[in-house]
């Protein structure tokens, strides 16, 4: 009898510890679940960490921190390219407005001259054209300062 209680005892002993190991395990799976969507969405270079020494737990982090480097690295080469681009169209914009202002000007030099007919009408599709570039090229500086304000 004293054998099976110590059987039935040495059991317990192993099915509770058991039990406190999956009920941590489990914990910290959570934890690290929380940690890891809490790094995700915010732009951060913090790394997740594990108190747990359990192998498999610390595998999984160092396999979840190699990830987030990775994840890290195109968020940056991302934002790199989203500003090159944005940079790349200011300098686009600035370049058409400069020969806008210099047709500009020379339209109104020719609105004072005795045009014929024939002279006139291309004055005024030229005007017209000129006249609907410098909108679209505000409108592009607006979006683009918009952008860079964060407001779009």
């Amino acid at each position: 009898m004293i054998v099976l209680y110590s059987v039935i005892v040495v059991l317990s002993i192993l099915v509770i510890t058991l039990v406190l190991r999956v009920v941590t395990t489990n914990i910290e799976i959570r934890n690290i679940i929380r940690d890891l969507e809490d790094i995700t969405e915010k732009d951060t270079n913090i790394l997740l960490t594990t108190s747990s020494g359990d192998k498999s737990i610390k595998s999984l982090v160092d396999s979840l921190n190699k990830e987030l480097k990775k994840l890290l690295l195109i968020k940056r080469e991302y934002s790199k390219g989203v500003f090159d681009v944005k940079k790349s169209a200011e300098n686009i914009a600035h370049d058409i407005r400069t020969p806008l202002t210099v047709i500009k000007g020379y339209v109104d030099l020719l609105e004072e001259e005795d045009l014929s007919e024939e002279g006139k009408k291309c004055l005024e599709i030229i005007k017209g054209r000129t006249r609907y570039m410098k909108e679209m090229t505000d409108e592009l500086f607006l979006s683009l300062s918009m952008k860079s304000r964060g407001v779009l």
